[in-house]
This record gives C-alpha cells, sequence and structure tokens, in this order.
C-alpha cells in the first residue's frame, strides 16, 4: 500500500507555521518522538532544515510553501538571503533552477568574498568573468574591488535576462 501525498489539510492538523519565524511547532505528539508543542525538524549536514511528517522526511522549505500556498513548489525553493534554514515565507521563491543557481554566492576559498571576481597576481588586478546560459563572459580587470564588483553587479543586469 503506497502512501498519500500529503495535503495543505493534513499538513495544519499536524504542524503549525509561523511565516513570519519559519518555524514549525507540533500540533500533536506524532510517532512517540515529535513532542506536541516542539519545534518540528532538525539541521541536515547541508545545512538545510528536515522535517518527517508520517515517515516521509521533508525539507520545511517546501513544506512552508504547501503549508501556505495549498500546493507543492512547482520547481526549487530559493531562499532569498541564501540562509538554508531561515524558512520565513517571505524569503523563499518557487523558481528554476537557472534562477536559483544566480541566487548563489562566493566560493569559500573566495580571496574577494565575491560571486565572479578574483584577484589576478600577475596583473594584480581584479578580475571580473560570469558564465551565463553555459556562455563565458569576460567582463575586465580593475585595479579597485569596488570597481570590480560594481563592474560585476552591472554585467549581472545586462546578462541576466529572466
Amino acid at each position: 500500500m503506497t502512501a498519500q501525498p500529503l495535503t495543505q489539510a493534513r499538513l495544519k492538523a499536524l504542524l503549525h507555521y509561523d511565516p513570519e519565524t519559519g518555524v514549525f511547532v507540533n500540533r500533536v505528539e506524532r510517532n512517540g518522538r515529535a513532542k506536541k508543542g516542539a519545534v518540528a525538524g532538525a539541521r541536515t549536514q547541508d545545512g538545510y532544515i528536515c522535517i518527517q511528517v508520517e515517515k516521509q522526511k521533508h525539507q520545511a522549505h517546501r513544506l512552508a510553501w504547501l503549508y501556505v500556498y495549498g500546493a507543492w513548489p512547482q520547481n526549487e525553493i530559493d531562499h532569498l538571503n541564501r540562509d538554508r534554514a531561515d524558512n520565513r515565507i517571505d524569503n523563499l521563491r518557487d523558481v528554476s533552477r537557472l534562477v536559483n543557481s544566480h541566487n548563489i554566492g562566493a566560493h569559500k576559498g573566495s580571496i574577494s568574498g565575491q560571486k565572479g571576481v578574483a584577484w589576478h597576481s600577475r596583473n594584480r588586478k581584479w578580475q571580473v568573468q560570469m558564465r551565463v546560459n553555459g556562455v563565458h563572459h569576460y567582463i575586465g580587470q580593475f585595479k579597485d574591488l569596488h570597481e570590480a564588483v560594481n563592474a560585476r553587479l552591472e554585467a549581472e543586469k545586462r546578462l541576466h535576462r529572466f
């Protein structure tokens, strides 16, 4: 016997969601471990909140979408502020993988702290480049980090057309 898909009504019977904090709380005791009134879910290794509902694990941001809008998201859920545990409904949007990928920050080892801006040691300048729809775009080199970041932002506006 296959489990029925989780509905908004069933979710609301089991959990309470506060759209201003993004936190789920158990309305009832579930499976002996999830106590009534306790915060539901746990943070995963990759930073998302995961909640088990009727033997199925769900990411809290997808549950938040179902809870508020009554339907599962059609695409990926993007956390606007890039905080994977911040499930406030105002921080979430249902977007394509392409759009979601544009909201990725700089690599952890980035010297500039900015996506697409790297130090070019031979020329001793900040180099700006980006990839849009699989096409590499060289923006230029700049003496000043602030200039380079601004050039990156301007290029993003020009090249990212949704």
